[in-house]
């Protein structure tokens, strides 16, 4: 129900054309704090509706991006594994020593960014769907076959449907499609290839 309230992308962004570039960018910072593919995912939808909204200037990019990562943070990963401001100014500078930002740009970006969404951002993504399409997908494909069996074409199903998964990120064209689409498209070419 919740994704059927998702504002459709205008795709009049003048950003689009930096969308890669922030994706890598928030990909090596999630990588470098162990943040969650789910987290990753969520903070990258978040850009991709914010940016949609506001024409954000080139040198604030990554400092948008870092706070959209903190927001889908809080919301996503377990209370001890939340990146810190702190940490998150540290992950930007070892990127890129001219990313220095402060906390209090941070705190008015969070919260400028929260009003936007009207304190509504809690919309099932791409990665939400994967999983469960993969447990229903599975129950009958593997009636017949032993607990092994099972497991290791989940395994497969779920490695192939985490690589079409990341190239559908990083391609914006999938922004036009519900997010519960382009997941049962990814696990059925997943199923396909296993």
């Amino acid at each position: 129900k919740k994704e059927c309230n998702l504002a459709k992308l205008s795709f009049k962004s003048p950003q689009l054309n930096y969308r890669a570039e922030i994706v890598d960018f928030l990909t090596s910072v999630c990588k470098h704090l162990d943040i969650s593919v789910g987290t990753r995912h969520s903070a990258i939808r978040l850009m991709d509706y914010f940016m949609d909204g506001h024409n954000v200037m080139y040198y604030r990019l990554r400092l948008m991006s870092l706070t959209c990562l903190l927001i889908a943070a809080k919301f996503e990963e377990p209370d001890d594994c939340l990146p810190t401001i702190d940490m998150l100014q540290y992950v930007a500078q070892l990127q890129d020593s001219t990313n220095s930002y402060s906390r209090h740009e941070f705190q008015a970006l969070e919260l400028y960014i929260l009003k936007y969404f009207k304190w509504n951002i809690s919309h099932p993504g791409t990665v939400h769907f994967i999983n469960y399409y993969v447990q229903i997908s599975m129950e009958d494909a593997c009636q017949d076959l032993s607990q092994w069996e099972r497991n290791m074409l989940e395994s497969q199903v779920l490695e192939f449907s985490n690589y079409f998964m990341e190239s559908a990120l990083r391609d914006q064209s999938f922004l036009h499609y519900k997010p519960s689409e382009v997941a049962a498209a990814i696990v059925c070419v997943a199923r396909i290839c296993s």
